[in-house]
């Protein structure tokens, strides 16, 4: 029996292209070349020349091929955080960005939990940010938590400071403390 790859076992794809375009990377490049790319993007929003060049010779190919494949598992790589994001109750990329610039504690886990993602295909560093957020998300999209509350029927009202505050059985909760104890949940669909 063969060993499964981290894709795999883990449910994590980046589609078909891009799984195997990683695969690929994966078995012929050198694991910090890897690493410095996604860093470049992640850090400056593009990929370094110098690294793509060392890894378009390394592969025997053209530096624009190499950017093309890299370019096309960061896509997939992309879109399967951005899934798994929007699965965990985050689809607004704008407030979720706005949530970590304002937090440069967070701005490093976030990196990490990124380049985790993309080169191990692990989930947890995102589960972790979207934890982070939920219970913050009154702050960021305000009018989508009012809208989510009033499709599930809870009462609400907004303090001076723009925060939510829910109506849980007569009580006003903290909107931050109503998610963390679980008293307002997320679901898919």
């Amino acid at each position: 029996a063969r060993e499964k790859t981290e894709a795999e076992t883990s449910g994590v794809t980046f589609g078909e292209a891009g799984d195997a375009t990683m695969k690929e990377l994966m078995s012929t490049q050198n694991p910090g070349d890897l690493f410095k790319t996604v860093d470049s993007v992640l850090h400056r929003g593009d990929l370094d020349k110098g690294t793509i060049e060392r890894m378009a010779s390394m592969a025997g190919v053209e530096p624009e091929e190499m950017t093309a494949q890299v370019a096309s598992v960061w896509q997939g790589a992309y879109d399967a955080a951005s899934d798994y994001m929007a699965d965990a109750g985050i689809d607004d990329e704008k407030a979720f960005t706005a949530f970590i610039s304002d937090n440069p504690k967070l701005q490093a886990n976030m990196m990490e939990a990124a380049r985790n993602f993309f080169v191990h295909h692990k989930t947890e560093g995102l589960q972790t940010m979207a934890q982070a957020y939920l219970p913050q998300m009154d702050r960021y999209e305000g009018d989508r938590v009012r809208s989510m509350l009033d499709a599930a029927g809870y009462g609400y009202e907004t303090d001076s400071n723009g925060s939510i505050r829910v109506n849980i059985n007569g009580a006003s909760v903290a909107w931050d403390v109503a998610v963390k104890q679980k008293i307002i949940t997320f679901s898919q669909g």
